[in-house]
């Protein structure tokens, strides 16, 4: 397949690619998935970045699938190339002509894959990702046990870091040059058949976000043309609508008489709810709640879904220009704010809710529907906890594996009864088994971090 797009620049790409679908039915996942660097890490390590006034750079491995070899194996990967790319390889080189055969009358050449190729699962990013990592391993870096994307290195006295995704790389480090001495490393070992693409200075395009780190100590993440490319997908004239906020307090309440969509205004409404929900995790996470409420609609999709979804756009238009800020205060501190709102969904589910900050800005946010009924709000808050604890526990080991000097990890609420069954200050057990159990866990990582 050969598909084209048009870059943030203007400039229009080709990526040639394989159908690697035909190779589910006899793959496993664990052998063709490959580690990306979560939005979470990019933005704690740019905000150590800003806070460190490390100098930053970001690259673009040219050909990233064509440099890396298909591991040996008993089993060959074999494409079938057909039709008019068949014409178009045979004028390239009319060497191929002797390998042309012919199935169901149309032309067709089957070739033995060497080297990884876009869309082959088995090697879809992961076989780029292993060579990526060892290269780097042999280097000198180590990677953060916590992030697979993530590898440091000791340079000077100052740590050197490196993020990618795939074939998009960011350095920092304190000096300049030796960001200078790795740029040239990486093109030494990854641009013999391209130019590495190296961007520097203080603004940065990097996995969907603009980096902008012209103010001391801080970095402003700009998702603006994502906007952009949310309102060009959305059918109707918004321009000079305006509303205070992306939802009302109806957001979560549902009408069972509101007509379905039909079928192409529902393929809009679940196309723009998946790039808003991109977006809202990079630098919008305002929009977090209404996003989530139509995550639980994309499937049957209604008037009111479209409503609210129209709600939130109009309020998007209107604060494009909208940047999230971020600034460490100094003090080592990560907190986070957690919250749940009872029995708000038409199933009498809750809605937790969380926002992690070091200072300026929230690091990380979400809003997502509980999978359990409780029945007050201190069991909601209780599950609210329970559903956030993990990004809580993962963060403080990420951040220490990085040699950052964390002093405190706390959690913020604002439900006594909550906090004091989380603290086992209460009995929980006749209020039901799997309550005790959240308390019991939250328990014995308190007890984890006292010890």
């Amino acid at each position: 397949m050969n598909l084209l797009t048009e870059k943030n620049d203007g400039r229009i790409k080709a990526r040639h690619c394989a159908n690697g679908s035909s190779q589910r039915q006899y793959m496993l996942t664990e052998d063709v998935s490959s580690p990306t660097i979560s939005a979470e890490a990019t933005l704690l390590i740019s905000a150590i970045d800003a806070e460190e006034n490390r100098h930053v750079a970001t690259l673009d491995i040219p050909n990233a699938f064509i440099q890396t070899e298909m591991e040996d194996r008993e089993e060959k990967v074999i494409m079938k190339i057909r039709g008019k790319l068949v014409e178009i390889l045979c004028d390239i080189d009319t060497k191929y002509e002797d390998f042309v055969v012919k199935e169901n009358e149309k032309k067709v050449i089957n070739v033995h894959i060497k080297k990884a190729i876009y869309g082959l699962l088995e090697s879809a990013f992961l076989l780029f990702y292993r060579k990526l990592s060892s290269d780097l391993i042999e280097y000198g870096f180590e990677i953060n046990p916590y992030e697979p994307c993530v590898a440091n290195k000791n340079v000077g006295g100052s740590q050197l870091t490196v993020t990618w995704h795939v074939d998009d790389v960011k350095l920092s480090h304190i000096n300049n040059d030796e960001i200078e001495r790795c740029i040239q490393w990486f093109k030494d070992r990854y641009g013999k058949i391209g130019e590495v693409k190296v961007n520097r200075g203080k603004i940065h395009k990097y996995l969907g976000m603009v980096l902008d780190f012209t103010q001391e100590g801080v970095v402003i993440v700009d998702v603006s043309q994502h906007i952009s490319n949310i309102e060009s997908t959305f059918p109707e004239d918004l321009l000079g609508l305006t509303v205070k906020s992306p939802w009302n307090d109806d957001l979560f309440k549902v009408d069972p008489t509101s007509k379905k969509l039909d079928s192409e205004r529902a393929s809009i409404f679940h196309t723009i709810t998946y790039q808003g929900l991109f977006m809202a995790q990079r630098g919008r996470p305002d929009v977090s709640p209404a996003i989530a409420f139509c995550t639980t609609g994309v499937h049957e999709s209604t008037e009111e879904d479209w409503s609210k979804l129209r709600r939130m756009m109009i309020f998007l238009i209107n604060t494009k220009d909208d940047k999230l800020v971020i600034k460490n205060d100094g003090d080592r501190k990560v907190s986070w704010f957690v919250d749940a709102s009872f029995a708000v969904h038409p199933d009498y589910k809750s809605q937790s809710g969380m926002m992690m900050t070091m200072g300026q800005g929230a690091l990380k946010s979400s809003s997502t529907k509980q999978k359990i009924n409780t029945r007050s709000s201190t069991e909601a808050e209780l599950v609210a906890v329970d559903d956030m604890i993990s990004s809580i526990v993962w963060t403080k080991n990420f951040l220490i594996a990085q040699g950052y000097d964390l002093k405190d990890n706390i959690l913020f609420q604002d439900n006594t009864s909550a906090m004091k069954l989380e603290k086992m200050e209460g009995r929980v057990l006749q209020r039901g088994r799997d309550i005790s159990i959240f308390a019991y866990f939250l328990l014995q990582i308190k007890l984890k971090k006292e010890m």
